[in-house]
């Protein structure tokens, strides 16, 4: 042992200079199987590094051998050894990470045909849990027979887990915070056994003096060593115990923190919780993410229709329905929205950014407060607006308001997460859309020509992009 760990010295220190270019020819083969590995259900998942070293390989090639073999692991931006090997001995594994179930491996063996060398390590994990899943590194070094001659080296990485959903990786956190409390409530029951056995050995002791003293008192000795043994024993263990309660509550609120910061970031792909209003695109409201659901509803406004009409909306246009449309003579717009209702709904907060929604209650935290008036066509006000369904907060009188929630507390170009599996829009605010991560964000417009006699459109607070006397209305259109 004390060679392998002069060597694992002298090979660490030759990696440092050599890891990071792959050796010319070299043959190393790393893999992990089963080839998908399934959360929690994927069993004696193995990964596999093996090095074929024939005669045109660096390895093998004028006498050379490989010398090393190990398999490392990036925790928190850091290489961690989990096994390795020496040519020193061949047939040996040191195990340097317990959470391995298995280990295999040999070094240089040569084929009776073809007389060509091979290495191979091998771990297995008896269960897909939290431990198997990251980022892998095979490190293979070759190094001269002779004091001449050039050491080679190579590497290999693979990723386990990188498809993961986010749901997968909860279902891992919540595995590890259940194999913990196992853990502790199996050192409880241990707690308790010892507890049983001092008072048995106790109870003898008493029982004995009680017969006779003189006949027992050997007996006595031996039998109050082992009370005092298992004393220490039920000392050491309570001790032990409470050490190890404090570390798995810290390891525990870690967990919930993680779960807490999964949550809020948004990475889960979940709606942001409060009640809120989006514009409807002509896909419908979004069915991924929505834990509440969504509740629709409908608005159409009365246009300019005395005079010319320059109604407009993109010829890309994404909005649900005929957003243009006339009836009597006269020239609507249409809007569809998608409202939540529930205040108290799951999910993580709105990120910073620069973008509105739909005002539906209180704005959520870190949005302020706007409104765009539209000031619709006087004439024949028999034929007047509409409306259906649940609408976002309002007020339609002779003119239609609209309220927002709008907020510019970081960059546009900082990616934001929100829901991917459905296209939904955003109000530009700032003068750009807001990137969102996984999305393609498309600019739209919708031109509402409002009253031409005395318009009185209105802009109020922190509101959308948008002009007056004519609104026109910038929209962010998102699809996958």
């Amino acid at each position: 042992m004390m060679c392998l760990v002069h060597v694992s010295q002298l090979i660490s220190a030759v990696s440092i200079i050599l890891l990071g270019s792959k050796a010319h020819g070299s043959n190393v083969d790393f893999r992990v199987t089963p080839a998908i590995v399934n959360p929690l259900t994927s069993t004696n998942v193995t990964l596999t590094c093996s090095v074929g070293t024939g005669y045109h390989n660096h390895f093998y090639h004028s006498g050379k051998e490989v010398s090393w073999i190990q398999i490392v692991k990036n925790k928190q931006e850091r290489w961690h050894v989990l096994a390795q090997m020496s040519a020193l001995l061949p047939r040996h594994v040191e195990i340097v990470n317990n959470s391995v179930t298995e280990s295999y491996g040999a070094m240089n063996v040569k084929d009776s045909r073809s007389g060509t060398l091979s290495s191979y390590l091998k771990l297995v994990w008896a269960q897909a849990d939290m431990e198997v899943f990251g980022d892998y590194r095979c490190d293979v070094i070759g190094m001269p027979d002779g004091s001449e001659g050039t050491i080679y080296s190579s590497t290999s990485s693979l990723k386990i887990g990188d498809a993961l959903d986010s749901l997968a990786i909860l279902r891992l956190f919540t595995h590890e915070k259940e194999v913990i409390t196992k853990r502790l409530n199996k050192l409880v029951h241990a707690h308790h056994m010892a507890d049983n056995q001092t008072s048995h050995l106790e109870s003898r002791v008493l029982e004995n003096e009680k017969r006779t003293l003189a006949s027992l008192t050997t007996l006595e000795s031996q039998l109050q060593e082992q009370v005092s043994k298992l004393q220490q024993m039920k000392s050491d263990m309570k001790t032990y115990i409470e050490e190890l309660r404090n570390e798995l509550g810290n390891r525990s609120e870690v967990i919930d923190a993680n779960i807490k910061l999964l949550m809020d970031s948004g990475f889960l792909m979940i709606w942001p919780r409060g009640s809120y209003g989006l514009l409807q695109p002509s896909s419908g409201c979004p069915s991924q993410g929505a834990i509440s659901g969504w509740l629709e509803g409908w608005l159409r406004m009365h246009t300019e229709s005395s005079d010319r009409n320059r109604d407009e909306i993109s010829t890309n246009s994404h909005l649900r329905g005929s957003a243009m449309t006339r009836h009597m003579r006269q020239n609507f717009i249409t809007q569809h929205f998608c409202v939540k209702s529930d205040v108290n709904s799951t999910g993580p907060i709105w990120p910073n950014g620069s973008y509105c929604i739909n005002k539906n209650g209180n704005c959520p935290l870190g949005f302020s407060q706007g409104s765009l008036i539209w000031d619709e066509e006087d004439d024949n006000a028999n034929v007047t607006r509409s409306w259906g369904g649940t609408l976002p907060d309002n007020t339609i009188g002779r003119n239609s308001e609209l309220l927002f929630c709008c907020r510019r507390d970081n960059s546009p170009d900082m990616a934001i997460f929100l829901p991917k599996g459905d296209p939904f829009y955003l109000y530009r605010c700032g003068g750009k859309c807001q990137q969102v991560y996984g999305m393609k964000v498309t600019e739209e417009l919708i031109h509402f020509d409002t009253e031409n006699d005395k318009n009185s459109d209105v802009r109020a607070g922190l509101h959308p992009d948008a002009g007056i006397d004519d609104i026109r209305l910038e929209l962010c259109y998102y699809e996958s």
